[in-house]
């Protein structure tokens, strides 16, 4: 009998770390996976972007541009969102009018 005890205990020694293994590559995924995808594999995440600032985008567009950027292409599909919300959608900003928030 005591053989059956060990056996069953190394058993569910062995799925409780197994699970416990498979619990955390799941959180570690599930935090990598919170960070949205640029919409441009060539854009560079910005940094110190104040989150409530407005700034304008284009539906079919990859980047933010600040209001009255000479800069900006399809005007006619222009979006006014804050800047927390176009950089969740995957939007960079603009190399021109938003340079002091890119990353080097």
């Amino acid at each position: 009998m005591p053989n059956s005890r060990r056996s069953f205990l190394g058993w569910m020694v062995a799925a409780a770390a197994a699970l416990l293994l498979a619990g955390s590559f799941e959180v570690g995924r599930s935090l990598a996976g919170s960070r949205a995808e640029l919409r441009s594999e060539h854009a560079r995440r910005g940094s110190g972007v104040p989150p409530d600032m407005m700034v304008v985008v284009a539906a079919d567009g990859k980047t933010f541009h600040a209001p009255g950027c000479r800069f900006v292409h399809a005007k006619a599909k222009l979006e006014t969102i804050a800047a927390r919300e176009a950089i969740r959608q995957g939007y960079a900003p603009c190399v021109r009018c938003m340079r002091k928030y890119l990353k080097t």
